[in-house]
């Protein structure tokens, strides 16, 4: 009998969310099912080739004993060590390890549907704290992190590790409940755990990501009242500021061999040269909260607003932010009758307002304000903000809105759990939740249908890779210091002899 009710919880609360998740990250990303081997996902000036090249190398380099962090192949004729895919391994071991049995290709189209799908089950679980272990109504908060069009964004370019965002949403559980829920050490230590894993899947997470969240929920619970995080006549380990604080620590402590060598001399010169402006140009726009996509299936059929184009159309990939209708009226609910819950309002509001960037932008141009014979242009916290340390490494303050799609995920959790509560028949229940999820699929969808990329390439690529005097293949400068002294060796086509 324990064995069967076991059972039954693993279907209930994992494997049958999971399958609606794979379900819908199908639908959002359709029709890559039908081209997983032959063609890439995102458009075709996304980062998905990159990608898949660095899951390439990490596999030809475990399979042979080597470091696949050592890009020998790059940077003719020395190569070099990157700290900073180190510091975010996640991105391709993953999809190296299934490269192992399906091609690089192959590997990373479906890594990018999986990962969607562990999104949708985490932002469950957490929506389970939120409203009372409603299943159903976590289910559909799950679905609004799944396909939230900030992820979506991020999809269209192929970036893998960014929308990697299921630890996070395990992270926002654990220090929930340690916070608010009096959770003992070893949510702590899950906690610690599942922050690691956040930092570890893209570099830039611990910026956009974590650092807020602590901030925005920390301030929120001192806000909330010093009774939540002080309890009166309990001893000091039973302190929930205190398990927050080791939580926070023990995090940080799994992440020192990882960004630790960041600090060094060669860290510190690859950061140097990854260094890039477009704090303004990548940052979201005003309109952006209420501009569905005109590319998706609201374009289609004529609703979405005619700025949307102007809003979204150069900077679909970092600047997408719509809540959608069918979520803000969820959201709304659950701040009007689940007080407790109201702090996600805190930390979605918090993470807007940082993704608006250094200035204000109206219809994807910065506002300028005119007075008297002066112009000037409306500036935002984020242009202070940015000076910090970490912070100052920051070029996409668009990216805050994948925390934003976090904290409204939480509270569409809670809001549909109060909506649930109104009706008795389970199969009423049921039936709104499948039409609202609909909802929120066709209001969210970015891209109809999802962009993929051509990877043939002309015969001309594999009689290179064949080639026995071939060493390089140099794209820079021709007054390169290394072009001229290689200058005796190269070809026209620009290719090194040996």
């Amino acid at each position: 009998m324990a064995g069967r009710q076991r059972a039954r919880r693993l279907a209930t609360g994992t494997v049958l969310p999971l399958v609606v998740y794979l379900l819908a990250a199908l639908i959002v990303t359709w029709p890559l099912a039908r081209h997983l081997g032959d063609r890439a996902a995102g458009l075709p000036h996304g980062d998905t080739l990159e990608v898949v090249r660095h899951i390439w190398w990490a596999r030809e380099a475990l399979l042979d004993g080597a470091n696949p962090f050592d890009q020998r192949l790059l940077a003719y004729p020395d190569g070099f060590m990157s700290w900073v895919q180190w510091a975010h391994p996640l991105q391709v071991l993953p999809g190296a390890l299934l490269a192992l049995a399906l091609s690089p290709l192959t590997a990373f189209n479906v890594l990018l549907i999986v990962t969607l799908a562990l999104n949708g089950l985490a932002a469950y679980w957490l929506g389970l704290l939120l409203s009372a272990g409603n299943r159903p109504a976590a289910l559909l908060g799950g679905l609004v992190f799944l396909a939230y069009p900030t992820v979506q964004g991020h999809l269209s370019v192929g970036h893998l590790g960014i929308v990697t965002l299921w630890p996070l949403a395990l992270f926002a559980g654990c220090l929930w409940r340690v916070l608010f829920d009096a959770a003992g050490w070893q949510t702590a230590g899950w906690g610690a755990l599942w922050l690691a894993l956040t930092a570890l899947a893209y570099i830039s997470h611990p910026v956009y990501l974590l650092v807020p969240l602590i901030v925005l929920l920390g301030l929120g619970a001192l806000l909330a009242g010093r009774g939540r995080v002080w309890r009166r006549g309990r001893p000091a380990s039973e302190q929930p500021w205190l398990r927050a604080a080791a939580l926070l620590a023990a995090g940080a402590l799994l992440l020192i061999p990882f960004y630790g060598p960041l600090l060094s001399d060669a860290g510190r010169a690859e950061m140097r040269n990854m260094a890039e402006t477009g704090r303004v140009t990548y940052s979201a726009d005003a309109l952006s909260f209420a501009s569905p996509s005109p590319f998706g299936w609201l374009g289609d059929w004529g609703l979405a607003p005619v700025y949307a184009r102007d809003v979204l159309g150069t900077n679909s990939a970092e600047g997408t932010a719509y809540m959608g209708a069918v979520a803000l009226v969820l959201a709304a609910l659950a701040v009007l009758r689940r007080p407790p819950v109201r702090l996600w309002l805190l930390v979605a509001v918090g993470a807007a307002l940082l993704s608006l960037g250094p200035l204000l932008k109206w219809r994807d141009a910065p506002l300028i304000v005119e007075f008297e014979s002066f112009k000037t242009y409306v500036t935002l916290p984020w242009i202070v903000a940015q000076e910090l340390p970490l912070l100052d490494a920051a070029r996409a303050p668009g990216r805050f809105n994948l925390l934003t799609a976090l904290a409204i995920s939480a509270l569409v959790s809670a809001g549909t759990g109060v909506v649930l509560g109104w009706l008795r028949r389970p199969a009423l229940r049921a039936a709104l939740v499948a039409l609202l999820g609909a909802a929120v699929l066709v209001e969210y969808q970015v891209f109809v249908p999802f962009p993929t990329d051509d990877v043939s390439q002309p015969p001309y690529y594999e009689a290179l890779a064949n080639a026995p005097d071939v060493r390089a293949v140099l794209d820079v400068p021709v007054n390169d210091p290394l072009v001229a002294k290689l200058a005796p060796r190269i070809d026209k086509q620009g290719l090194v002899k040996s």
